[in-house]
């Protein structure tokens, strides 16, 4: 009885776009360095952030905050205050939080989703993150340039070591918006490389839940990461190795 109980439970959660239930194989991500970054609320970073590690294994995961924490994960930085003074933090200092080469960044709304839609020609680019729409590109150049968001984004160690070296690179504005559109053509002409639309959609939607291996921005995105949703979705999982 209480497994029919759960196979409707699971069909219905399903339906409503939330994360895959069923057996739960993790990911293996060797190469890749998750790291969160939260001056704000620790308990709602930290909650993305086990999140990602319920579905994958990762080279090495942190979370870089000022608050005091005893968890063998988490980082101490100086307080950022500011979205500008997180933005110089990812172009300026993040390469030195990271020795694997790649870095999965994550925010407490951008996280893992459907983690069996990981694909490997991920790793080909640079920088992959979800598309912007055309109209929150900033004019006319930038246009085509619209991979892409940062809360949920996959970035070579090549990249962030250049950046944080180069002084042409400096947090003008959101560090994804630096990178991704006004520093992009410069990048490209360096060599670094950057996804197709087509392939960054799959790696990770903004905004709307859509059929992606990450997602930043939704509106109710902490909501399958509260306590109670994480304790009925490990519910669901156990004894299903």
């Amino acid at each position: 009885m209480l497994s029919w109980i759960r196979q409707k439970i699971r069909k219905k959660i399903f339906k409503l776009g939330f994360p895959w239930f069923g057996r739960v194989k993790k990911l293996e991500l060797p190469n890749v360095t998750l790291i969160v970054i939260d001056c704000v609320n620790y308990e709602r970073a930290k909650r993305a952030f086990d999140h990602c590690l319920f579905y994958c294994n990762f080279g090495a995961a942190k979370l870089l905050t000022h608050f005091d924490s005893s968890d063998p994960s988490t980082m101490k930085i100086e307080q950022l205050r500011s979205i500008q003074a997180y933005s110089r933090f990812v172009l300026k200092d993040l390469d030195r939080y990271f020795d694997t080469e790649y870095v999965l960044v994550a925010q407490w709304d951008g996280f893992v989703w459907k983690p069996a839609l990981w694909d490997q020609a991920f790793l080909d680019y640079d920088y992959i993150g979800a598309p912007w729409p055309v109209h929150l590109t900033k004019g006319e150049a930038h246009r085509d340039h619209r991979v892409g968001n940062g809360g949920f984004s996959l970035r070579s160690k090549r990249l962030q070591h250049f950046l944080a070296n180069d002084e042409r690179i400096q947090a003008t504005d959101n560090e994804d918006v630096v990178i991704c559109q006004y520093q992009r053509p410069y990048l490209e002409q360096n060599g670094f490389r950057f996804a197709p639309v087509e392939v960054a959609a799959r790696f990770s939607c903004e905004g709307e839940l859509k059929y992606a291996f990450g997602h930043h921005g939704h509106r109710g995105a902490n909501m399958p990461l509260s306590r109670w949703w994480l304790n009925i979705y490990r519910f669901f999982h156990r004894n299903e190795a």
